[in-house]
């Protein structure tokens, strides 16, 4: 090809200098439509070859990635979120004619978002929902993730940047346990409240989620003197794998709390099988628990934040006090440091500030 042995040097410094006066459009009109092709095949080269990726299309990308979810033997529901995922995916992706998983950049991953939010599928009552457009996003960084480790693309352009943006800015605080436990003192039915207050209390001091604590059992639970031990079941992190867990309760006010209701329940002869905060279904439980909540909020006229987002609350407590990710992932057990980063530290600007401020200043 003449081009590739005595390159046009006019039309190179056409590329390399833009001249007054004339667009970029006008300028690549101007060239010749074999240096055109020269070009184009090189920025292909360099985006594949030289890379050493495989490229593959979004499509079959999206089916590859469904045989490994499969493999894991997720949950149903998980696997409906995935699901879920790639159909929005694939209808992004369509509607900006992107073909290949290379071809997704940084502006793509931000777009995703925000299309996400301007789509009626996934809007309830007129109201957007949050929480489904998260939980789609990080399927969807999953799947560029298992992409980065097959070789299909570079890098994940599904960065962590751009998932903090899109984390609802509700996890729990003092000030708002503080508020919640008035609610539920003054609106909660007398026979439920000790039990609904030590359920918010032990999620908060011990970064435990809701669901594991209703599936604390009588023989879980260690009494030593001033100490109290709780013995729980956790998913290890990316793994179907279960694993046991001794979490020490560190609170003052939720031991003494903790030894009244064991003791109450010892006084009826609970078996060492059963569960100490529910009857049978520790599900149906944590339903009753939860509308209880929304039912003390609405009352109280507070905002209501979902007993899950009590875990981010204290991690991020633990982390501005200086705790380290990998010390927060020996008290939880079941996290590993990369997650804590990325999921569940909530640091501020101010909260960094005023920890720098401090140490400057001893």
């Amino acid at each position: 090809m003449e081009y590739e042995e005595q390159p046009n040097r006019e039309s190179m410094a056409a590329l390399q200098t833009k001249r007054e006066g004339v667009t970029s459009e006008e300028l690549i009109k101007s060239l010749p439509a074999d240096l055109i092709v020269q070009l184009l095949e090189q920025t292909l080269k360099n985006q594949a070859g030289n890379t050493g990726i495989t490229r593959i299309t979004i499509e079959n990308l999206i089916e590859k990635h469904r045989v490994y979810v499969e493999a894991k033997e997720f949950c149903k529901g998980t696997i409906a979120i995935y699901e879920r995922a790639y159909r929005y995916f694939q209808r992004y992706t369509k509607d900006r004619g992107i073909q290949y998983a290379d071809e997704v950049t940084y502006d793509n991953a931000e777009e995703f978002y925000n299309f996400m939010k301007r789509d009626p599928g996934f809007s309830k009552k007129g109201v957007l929902s949050s929480k489904y457009i998260i939980s789609t996003y990080k399927c969807i960084k999953a799947v560029f993730a298992y992409a980065e480790r097959r070789g299909y693309i570079v890098k994940n352009r599904f960065e962590n940047k751009v998932f903090q943006q899109c984390q609802v800015s509700d996890w729990w605080t003092d000030e708002y346990v503080k508020q919640l436990i008035a609610a539920i003192k003054k609106y909660t039915r007398r026979n439920k409240r000790f039990v609904t207050v030590l359920k918010v209390l032990l999620t908060y001091t011990t970064g435990l989620r809701p669901g594991v604590i209703h599936g604390i059992k009588r023989k879980g639970v260690i009494i030593e003197g001033d100490k109290v031990y709780v013995n729980t079941k956790c998913k290890v992190a990316k793994s179907a794998k279960i694993q046991r867990i001794t979490t020490p309760i560190l609170n003052r006010e939720v031991i003494k709390m903790m030894k009244i209701h064991i003791e109450r329940l010892d006084r009826k002869r609970i078996k060492q099988e059963e569960y100490i905060f529910a009857n049978k279904n520790p599900k149906t439980t944590y339903e009753v628990y939860r509308k209880s909540i929304i039912l003390a909020c609405k009352k109280a006229g507070i905002q209501y934040k979902s007993p899950h987002k009590a875990k981010h609350g204290f991690i991020t407590k633990m982390a501005i006090n200086g705790m380290s990710a990998e010390q927060i992932c020996k008290m939880t057990g079941n996290l590993t440091p990369r997650l804590i980063q990325e999921v569940y530290m909530h640091l501020q600007i101010g909260n960094i500030q005023e920890r720098v401020e401090e140490l400057v200043n001893e």
